[in-house]
């Protein structure tokens, strides 16, 4: 149990310190390594108050409340890191973390004064970027999307999140081949992700290229065999792909002569 705790505190990017079995923050860290996340926002909320002003418990108490789905209260905390003596690692977690909480209140104002606030702080969190452009897809603002998850590409090339949100951006835009070219990224970099098999399959499908759309939508079924979309979609696409065979050979029948 403790080596699953040290890995859940590295990836979390919290510092690692030795504790008695029977302190809260050990006992929080067994309860959000086991999912039990209610648990754990009870326990680090009584190991604040013994230090309340301690970064990584706080950082700790938002991400359980963080995947409770309360997200005021995540908001809260990340704040109270922000305010705190945290490193630049925690900080910028903290950032990010924050805007995806914010993103599902659909607070995408807020987004917009936070991401601000987190560029000023850490000016190359391509993170950062990244969880801005997904606010401003959600919001309709495709053009200011692509602005800022081009600029995250930049500074992260080899992260295929990123590029698949681009595609997104790009697609509702309607400019298919800037789609493509991000949602080709995306698979190059992990082609493991069926919705992001999906996307390609969906871009393929709309220039009108038929057969790589359904070998990408094949794809998709591959990795997930319940991927309901993908599956309506292979469905269509072969449709669309008889009728235009269908089309091409009246055509050439029609002009033999």
């Amino acid at each position: 149990m403790y080596r699953l705790i040290c890995l859940v505190l590295l990836s979390l990017s919290v510092p690692v310190f030795a504790a008695p079995a029977s302190d809260p923050y050990t006992q929080g860290m067994e309860a959000f390594a086991a999912g039990r996340y209610d648990r754990a926002a009870q326990r680090f909320q009584a190991a604040l108050e013994k230090r309340p002003d301690f970064a990584p418990y706080h950082y700790m108490l938002a991400m359980s409340l963080l995947r409770q789905g309360r997200y005021v209260d995540a908001v809260t905390h990340f704040e109270a890191v922000l305010r705190s003596k945290a490193d630049e690692e925690l900080r910028g977690k903290a950032w990010v973390n924050m805007l995806r909480a914010l993103i599902e209140l659909k607070d995408y104002d807020e987004v917009e004064r936070v991401a601000r606030r987190a560029l000023e702080d850490l000016p190359n969190q391509a993170e950062v970027f990244n969880q801005l452009g997904r606010a401003r897809l959600n919001r309709g603002d495709y053009t200011g999307a692509i602005d800022v998850l081009s600029r995250a590409t930049q500074l992260a090339p080899n992260d295929w999140s990123i590029y698949n949100n681009l595609g997104l951006a790009y697609l509702n835009a309607g400019n298919l081949k800037g789609a493509l070219r991000a949602f080709e990224r995306a698979a190059q970099l992990n082609g493991r992700q069926a919705f992001v098999q999906n996307n390609l399959g969906v871009t393929y499908e709309r220039l009108h290229r038929y057969a790589d759309a359904q070998r990408a939508y094949q794809r998709a079924l591959d990795i997930d065999p319940g991927y309901a979309k993908a599956r309506q979609s292979i469905q269509r696409v072969r449709r669309l792909s008889a009728s235009k065979q269908q089309s091409n050979y009246a055509i050439g029948n029609g002009s033999s002569r």
